[in-house]
C-alpha cells in the first residue's frame, strides 16, 4: 500500500479512493466509494480537503498517512457491519401499521 502513497505532496479524491474506469485503473489507497468519502468528509471522520482552486481539491498525504495508521471504527469494522448498524438504528423507526398504510401509497 504505501508504494501508492507518495513521499510527500497531495491526493486527489481518485488516487484515494480509485478508480476502476481510468486507464490504467487506479487502485484505491481506501476502499470507499466517492460519496462515502465525502460524507465522512463533512462529518468530520475524513480529513479535510486544501482547495486549490475552483475545480482542483486535495488531501496532505500527511492526513492520509495518518487515516491509514489510525482508521475510524467504521473501517476497521468494515462497510457491512457498519451498514448492519444503520439498518438496525433506523429499524424502529415506524410501527408495522404506519408502514404498511405508507407502502401502499403512490
Amino acid at each position: 500500500m504505501s508504494n501508492l502513497i507518495p513521499e510527500e505532496g497531495f491526493l486527489r479524491v481518485r488516487q484515494i479512493v480509485g478508480d476502476r474506469k481510468a486507464n490504467p485503473p487506479i487502485p484505491a489507497i481506501i476502499p470507499v466509494s466517492q460519496s462515502t468519502w465525502w460524507a465522512g468528509v463533512a462529518s468530520g471522520r475524513f480529513p479535510q480537503p486544501i482547495r486549490l482552486s475552483r475545480g482542483v481539491t486535495v488531501w496532505r498525504v500527511e492526513d492520509i498517512r495518518s487515516l491509514l495508521e489510525n482508521p475510524p471504527t467504521e473501517l476497521e469494522s468494515g462497510p457491512a457491519k457498519a451498514q448492519a448498524a444503520a439498518r438496525e438504528k433506523h429499524s424502529g423507526r415506524y410501527s408495522n401499521k404506519r408502514w404498511e398504510s405508507r407502502a401502499g401509497r403512490p
